[in-house]
């Protein structure tokens, strides 16, 4: 049996997490208290890697199935992948080698049962 999806089968969100700062590196706005001189912050001399990431941002793309069938969950997730895989390899194909970042961007699905 065929299983039809419609768009009252499932929601879609994009969420944009970027701290609130857009493209800037939240860290710049990080001010520290040192135990000499509690009262008064500063912007530390050295700061890790691990807290200096090359993106600030990320889209983040959810999507809520209202129908509980097994198939149509499946149908949804393989979509969700496919749409995730090929927004990627659109913005690499659009990379140039001045904004190539080291880290390779891979998709995080976060399968749940429906």
């Amino acid at each position: 049996m065929a299983v039809n999806v419609t768009e009252k089968d499932f929601n879609v969100q994009i969420i944009d997490l970027d701290y609130g700062l857009k493209s800037e590196d939240p860290i710049r706005k990080l001010k520290v208290y040192s135990k000499r001189t509690f009262d008064k912050a500063h912007f530390p001399d050295k700061i890790s890697r691990i807290f200096s990431p090359k993106k600030f941002n990320e889209k983040i793309l959810q999507v809520y199935s209202r129908n509980r069938n097994k198939e149509v969950c499946e149908i949804l997730n393989s979509a969700s992948e496919e749409i995730v895989r090929n927004a990627l390899k659109q913005r690499d194909q659009n990379k140039t080698p001045s904004n190539e970042s080291d880290q390779k961007d891979e998709p995080r699905a976060k399968k749940r049962k429906c």
